[in-house]
């Protein structure tokens, strides 16, 4: 580089001093009025980077009003000349110059910026034909008038096409494949292999685009061993530093990917470097990156809204490949279904299976599926289990699965939660033995145990046959504490109710033994197949007496299973023939179904209770004076 003369300023008359051997007179001060130069040059090159032998634009910015106008020399570095054509253009007012192809110098004298404009610019094409690095600057302008000297150097590269470029640039990432949730870390590598090193002043420069990164990932750290990071432009991450010849930066980001995932599933990132670099515009080898995001959707359901004991609950769970890479056997897609919430209350039915992949149950309540799924592809795993008869448990079937996008395993569709229907029927008689002409209640309860309300589109029916009752009595009445009665095809008596979790319903019917009665007379009941009665066989779901005739109990009748207990309810009373079907807290005794509304008392009803037992008072006596009448006419004879 040929140094110049910095802000030379034009020659003055020089003083003689008349005696030579008299004291040194002080230097002449500036003279009244000067002006400081307003206008200031700056200089550049365009491009930066260029092979040899073609042309770079030149040019010199002048900025504010000159006063004189402007006008200076540009003592080009050595192997840099004045290219041919030179293209010399000016928007400055009245410049004279005429750059000549060849040279290495460039004049110009009285540039002005056009008035109102404030700047103006001279451009002349340059060139080179050896490879290396040139810079222009203060130092190199001589002549200076009108203008303070340029503040920053101007830098330009000829590279040899043979020689490579002299800025290499290299992205990588520390993986081939990401999931949802994973972190990935890139690294550029940006090594000065030219001749020339990259000051401070005119450093290196690196634009790393992450726009099809960000619409997949967030970006947690930006850093640079040499030089800084600039993240203020996002989705563009720019770095600048100085290099020495062979000297390298190494710049690091990291991202997280998405959970969920979202964006197109792919992170793709290009890294560009000036003009002369190994990545020109991204395209070429080792400027880019493509990482594919895996990604598993799962999702599971079982085939009911609610269970019931000894019942049967499938479960389906759906495993599919829905982003850009495969998962293979070396690394396959791997979810678990944890069932221990459901094993307190069902037992697994060992039959799990997949139609893609294998589900190991060996350590069941966990099962672990394992399968190699190509982009797009899906597998399907089933597996049941059966309620226990009864429960003991929690009532409600919890399970979850883990994997892909069910990482926490909370909530649907990633689990499932199934409430267990349990109803409690007992049935009572108020009284272990009875004697013809007595009458007697039964008392049926009906309890919600489980963890599903019963509405009206799907109610609870108990049914209860009193065969074994009125073939040794007569009906009195019945009548219930909530829900609907139906008396009209006795002896089959119908209870339905919609009682909601902990809730219950008291049935009561009451029926007067018959006077040839004997033996045992007791109910039977059903209930739906949630219920303690489903067949009617259980224990509890019969109340039976022994009807004892005035002479004791008759021998070869069967000994009655004990009474349940004593009935809460009042007895039902015997029917008037004008009573109408009763509701809640009344007596039926007509066929027609009764509606009961919400628990009151049982009330008597009918004959009054105190003239049938003067009735049978009457009887017994009259009996007993014409008993003993025969007997004295037995005597007497």
């Amino acid at each position: 580089m040929l140094a110049g003369v910095l802000g030379s300023a034009p020659a003055t008359a020089s003083t003689v001093d008349p005696d030579p051997d008299g004291p040194v007179l002080a230097a002449p001060e500036e003279a009244p009025g000067h002006v400081p130069p307003a206008a200031r040059l700056a200089l550049s090159f365009d491009p930066p980077t260029t092979p040899v032998g073609t042309p770079v634009t030149l040019t010199f910015a002048l900025t504010g009003s000159g006063d004189p106008a402007t006008s200076f020399t540009d003592v080009l570095p050595e192997g840099l000349v004045v290219a041919d054509p030179a293209n010399a253009t000016a928007t400055c007012d009245g410049p004279a110059w005429d750059p000549a192809p060849g040279t290495g110098t460039v004049s110009v004298t009285a540039a002005v910026p056009p008035p109102g404009s404030g700047s103006c610019t001279l451009d002349v094409d340059v060139t080179s034909a050896v490879p290396g690095a040139y810079t222009n600057g203060a130092d190199d302008v001589t002549d200076l008038v009108g203008s303070a000297p340029p503040g920053d150097t101007a830098r330009v590269e000829f590279t040899d096409d043979a020689s490579g470029p002299t800025l290499t640039v290299v992205r990588t990432a520390d993986a081939s494949v990401v999931e949802p949730g994973d972190t990935l870390t890139s690294t550029v590598t940006v090594s000065n292999t030219g001749e020339v090193p990259y000051p401070a002043d005119g450093p290196a420069t690196v634009v790393d685009d992450l726009t099809e990164v960000l619409d997949d990932a967030e970006l947690v750290a930006a850093e640079a061993d040499v030089g800084s990071v600039d993240d203020a432009a996002l989705p563009l991450l720019t770095w600048s530093g100085p290099l020495d010849v062979g000297e390298t930066a190494t710049i690091t980001t990291t991202v997280r990917v998405d959970d969920p995932a979202r964006g197109d599933l792919r992170l793709d990132d290009v890294v560009t470097g000036p003009p002369g670099s190994s990545c020109t515009d991204g395209t070429e080898e080792g400027c880019a990156t493509s990482i594919p995001v895996r990604r598993l959707e799962v999702a599971t359901a079982v085939d009911v809204d609610s269970a019931v004991p000894g019942g049967a609950v499938e479960v389906t769970t759906t495993v599919a490949n829905t982003g850009w890479a495969a998962f293979t056997l070396a690394d396959p897609a791997t979810v678990t279904d944890d069932a221990t919430g459901l094993v307190d209350d069902a037992a697994y039915d060992g039959d799990a299976s997949a139609d893609v992949g294998a589900v190991d149950d060996a350590a069941f309540p966990l099962l672990t599926w394992v399968g190699a799924l190509a982009p797009g592809e899906s597998a399907t795993i089933t597996w049941s289990a059966t309620v226990d008869v009864p429960t003991d448990g929690d009532l409600v079937l919890d399970r979850a699965v883990t994997g892909g996008s069910c990482a926490e395993g909370d909530g649907p569709p990633c689990a499932t939660s199934t409430p267990v229907r349990a109803l409690t029927v007992e049935a009572s008689v108020d009284a272990a033995e009875v004697r013809p002409g007595e009458t007697l209640t039964w008392t049926v309860v009906v309890t919600n145990d489980g963890q599903v309300d019963y509405g009206p589109r799907d109610p609870v029916v108990v049914v209860d046959d009193l065969t074994g009752v009125l073939a040794g009595a007569t009906w009195v009445g019945a009548s219930a504490s909530a829900g609907e009665l139906d008396v009209s095809a006795l002896p089959r008596l119908e209870w339905t109710g919609t009682p909601e979790v902990g809730g219950s319903a008291t049935i009561a019917f009451s029926a007067t033994v018959s006077p040839d009665a004997a033996g045992v007379l007791a109910d039977g009941l059903t209930g739906p197949p949630e219920s303690t009665c489903p067949t009617g066989g259980e224990p509890g779901c019969r109340a039976a007496t022994v009807v004892v005739p005035a002479a004791g109990v008759v021998p070869g009748d069967p000994t009655p299973e004990p009474s349940t207990g004593a009935s809460s309810v009042a007895p039902v009373a015997p029917d008037d023939a004008s009573t109408p079907p009763g509701r809640a807290g009344q007596e039926v005794s007509t066929p027609p179904a009764t509606t009961v509304d919400d628990a009151a008392p049982l009330a008597w009803t009918g004959t009054d209770v105190a003239a049938v037992v003067a009735v049978a008072v009457l009887l017994l006596v009259t009996g007993a004076v014409l008993v003993a009448g025969a007997r004295r006419r037995r005597g007497g004879g």
